[in-house]
């Protein structure tokens, strides 16, 4: 499994590029990835699916540090294998679903993210790659 980002603040404002500063996980990235590789489980349901490809997972680092799932995209997820059972492709999608939004709910709290010099939301694009 792999995974890039891109980020978004939700507010800005003319004279925001004084103060600026992007959320940051405890520890860094390295701990970022450290996280993530020992907490997100690939769901039996998506293995036998056979579910391959990227998922799309949009989050928002609050103003107090706390993460939530904004939204979710499978629209770059596939199954390696012809699949026909959608109940299956469903089920492994829930699955998945509901694995990355615990992922993220049992998630630290991070240093948040700072314009102006205040704390900001900020939004996070995440693709994780299941294979």
């Amino acid at each position: 499994m792999s995974f890039s980002t891109s980020v978004q603040a939700q507010k800005s404002e003319p004279d925001s590029a004084l103060h600026e500063r992007l959320p940051e996980f405890p520890g860094g990235t390295k701990a970022f990835y450290k996280y993530i590789s020992r907490n997100l489980k690939y769901p039996a349901s998506a293995i036998k699916a056979h579910i391959q490809g990227a998922v799309l997972v949009t989050i928002i680092i609050d103003h107090d540090g706390s993460t939530t799932v904004d939204s979710l995209n499978f629209e770059k997820i596939g199954f390696h294998k012809k699949v026909t059972d959608e109940t299956l492709k469903l089920k492994a999608k829930e699955e998945v679903a509901i694995e990355i939004n615990n992922l993220f709910g049992n998630m630290p709290k991070w240093t948040p993210g700072y314009q102006s010099g205040k704390p900001v939301r900020v939004k996070y694009t995440l693709p994780y790659h299941f294979q």
